[in-house]
């Protein structure tokens, strides 16, 4: 949101003072007086909005995954929770999930996927059904639940119907965007790592100056040269003077 209080100021002084004095007053973290401060806030509604839009425009466009893409591992309250709300709209009827902590069923249900001989009928090279899959960090815990759901939404192959639902952090996307592409199709995430990956993203095709950016609503749409265009530079036979 861009919320931001400068440092030297006498708002930024209240602030950090309040955080230091009331927030965190056990003393094991505390702001430095000099400090520029911003707030972070992410919402269970913008989440789900984003990544509800995700969802449906790849199963619209026929494409093999959506992959929230996150900071959780540190911020957990936040960038965490964009994780674990965008996991919690996949319905299981549409959606595998290929994540190590990732639930299967409903956000209702609880429900784990567990490991049984039940995995061979889904098919041995689905995704969600082999731990040795590289979207998996460590193979899936036992649970009691049955198997029988998942093989009735999953089973016979019907996996290879359903979109991935996947996670990965935001340091390791730059890597994979560069050494493994053709894995992704539609990445959902915060608006500053979106930022950084787009561009990451548009240097692979070209760079900045033939990017393009969509900005897709329920009702309208934008769409714009990511950066802006240069008419100064056309027909000059130097630079792409527009997205």
């Amino acid at each position: 949101m861009g919320v931001e209080w400068e440092q030297g100021t006498p708002e930024c002084a209240k602030l950090i003072e309040f955080l230091n004095k009331d927030m965190l007053k056990s003393g094991k973290k505390q702001i430095r007086l000099d400090s520029g401060v911003g707030i972070k806030p992410i919402s269970i509604t913008g989440t789900k909005r984003l990544v509800r839009m995700a969802i449906q425009h790849a199963l619209d466009n026929k494409l093999k995954s959506v992959t929230l893409v996150h900071k959780g591992n540190i911020q957990k309250f936040t960038e965490g929770a964009f994780r674990q709300w965008g996991y919690d709209l996949a319905p299981p009827s549409s959606a595998t999930k290929s994540s190590p902590s990732a639930r299967a069923g409903s956000s209702t249900t609880k429900t784990r996927i567990p490991i049984s001989p039940s995995r061979k009928m889904l098919n041995s090279s689905s995704p969600a059904w082999n731990s040795r899959h590289p979207n998996f960090a460590r193979p899936w815990k036992r649970s009691k639940a049955s198997p029988r759901f998942h093989l009735r939404t999953h089973g016979k192959g019907a996996w290879k119907k359903k979109l991935m639902i996947n996670d990965r952090i935001a340091d390791s996307i730059f890597q994979q965007v560069v050494t493994r592409a053709d894995e992704y199709s539609v990445l959902a995430t915060p608006n500053l790592n979106g930022d950084y990956i787009s561009d990451a993203c548009a240097a692979q095709v070209g760079g900045l100056g033939i990017a393009p950016g969509a900005n897709v609503g329920d009702g309208y749409a934008i769409f714009e040269a990511t950066h802006g265009t240069a008419p100064k530079y056309a027909d000059k036979d130097v630079i792409n003077p527009g997205s």
